[in-house]
């Protein structure tokens, strides 16, 4: 983490905004001894089920749990880390399994504007985040992969999907702002960013 690494609050004037119809999917209800570790695929793997609902409706799709265990086994870095989270083989990944019709790529993005920018175009992006955030599950020491779906001005309150949590209802949190903008900043805004290739 850079100590020269700056975060910059949200303006006061930016509107209240939720991105509806992403998936939910909780890491913890995937059937698998490593599932604590599927952050990364399992909020990756809901903004490819986001996409396919718009761009590939006829095609069959298997249940969003199952197609997160094989998203994890087809991007774990087995190689080096044995790991999960490696930014580039899921992004490859999601483009694989979104057929081709968006691509992914990893950004350090400027702003919580520059993301808000991508939920008005109807685009989820997938956050890593570090530390502790009121009403997490936990803290995120580790690092923590979340989707930003929306904004929320009365609250000052960025709108998240936590897969860390079990239940549909609960993986909706509102974090605070400042914490929010804390554990982002943490990883350096660090963001995947998805990029229909159809219209």
């Amino acid at each position: 983490y850079s100590q020269n690494f700056k975060t910059i609050t949200m303006p006061n004037t930016l509107p209240s905004f939720v991105l509806n119809n992403v998936p939910r999917q909780s890491q913890m209800k995937v059937k698998h001894k490593r599932r604590g570790d599927f952050c990364s695929p399992t909020s990756t793997s809901m903004i490819v089920r986001y996409f396919n609902n718009k761009f590939s409706k006829n095609v069959k799709q298997r249940a969003l749990d199952e197609q997160v265990k094989t998203f994890a086994r087809k991007s774990h870095d087995d190689n080096y880390l044995d790991i999960y989270g490696n930014w580039i083989l899921n992004s490859a990944q999601a483009y694989n399994d979104s057929f081709g019709k968006v691509a992914y790529r990893v950004e350090r993005l400027n702003s919580f504007e520059e993301l808000y920018g991508y939920l008005k175009k109807g685009i989820p992006v997938a956050v890593s985040i570090r530390g502790w955030l009121r009403g997490g599950y936990k803290n995120y020491k580790d690092g923590h992969f979340v989707v930003v779906v929306g904004w929320s001005q009365k609250r000052r309150a960025v709108i998240c999907v936590d897969p860390v949590f079990r239940s549909w209802g609960k993986m909706l949190r509102a974090y605070r702002e400042k914490d929010f903008l804390r554990a982002w900043g943490k990883s350096r805004n660090l963001s995947y960013i998805a990029k229909p290739l159809v219209s």
